[in-house]
């Protein structure tokens, strides 16, 4: 990604063919892209890595009424928008 902001500093002609401008930028961006996957999995070395928690994780936990609840309010707004089809067909 710095290439981009490279690319957009340098006297690429963007105000007279947008299309190429557009092309080589994506074109640039892409190649940058596989340039830094291509050294990742390319090396040679093994390394190891460990990954250490910064903060604790959070457990959510609701309650079987809330749950309930929440699935009869839905089921009966879902229940009144068929009734108001129904009806306004009819009327």
């Amino acid at each position: 990604m710095s290439m981009v902001s490279i690319l957009n500093a340098t006297s690429l002609e963007m105000w007279h063919d947008l299309q190429r401008y557009t092309r080589t930028l994506i074109r640039h961006s892409y190649l940058g892209a596989w340039d830094v996957l291509q050294r990742e999995f390319d090396s040679v070395e093994v390394v190891n890595r460990t990954v250490t928690l910064r903060e604790v994780r959070l457990q959510a936990s609701i309650s079987r009424f809330r749950v309930v609840g929440y699935l009869r309010m839905n089921f009966l707004f879902s229940c009144s928008g068929l009734f108001a089809s129904v009806y306004s067909s009819v009327g």
